[in-house]
């Protein structure tokens, strides 16, 4: 990865992230930002996004933000291209809960 990917994706997620948990309102604190990849043309970004209880409906909330999200980043970026933010679900957590359960029931 180049360099200036890199930077573009702390960019994006140092933007995003403060801005999704506030625009959640009291459910903010159950989502994060786990990552962020972005298309070396700089027009794409995935925005991979977890909560704590791995929630649909909470994801189906981020998904709304969406759009002002997109506003957000524009404002800040002074690249020529914005990425276009595409929200994506994180099950990660999920995924750790099982194989925990699995090492435990052991």
């Amino acid at each position: 990865m180049s360099q200036r990917i890199a930077k573009v994706e702390s960019l994006v997620r140092q933007t995003v992230a403060p801005l999704l948990v506030e625009l959640m309102g009291k459910e903010g604190a159950l989502v994060t930002v786990t990552a962020v990849d972005v298309s070396p043309d700089l027009r794409h970004s995935s925005v991979w996004v977890g909560s704590v209880n791995d929630d649909e409906a909470v994801f189906e909330r981020v998904l709304e933000q969406r759009p002002e999200l997109q506003r957000q980043l524009a404002s800040v970026m002074t690249t020529k291209f914005v990425p276009k933010i595409s929200l994506r679900h994180d099950a990660g957590g999920r995924y750790a809960d099982h194989i925990n359960r699995l090492l435990h029931d052991n």
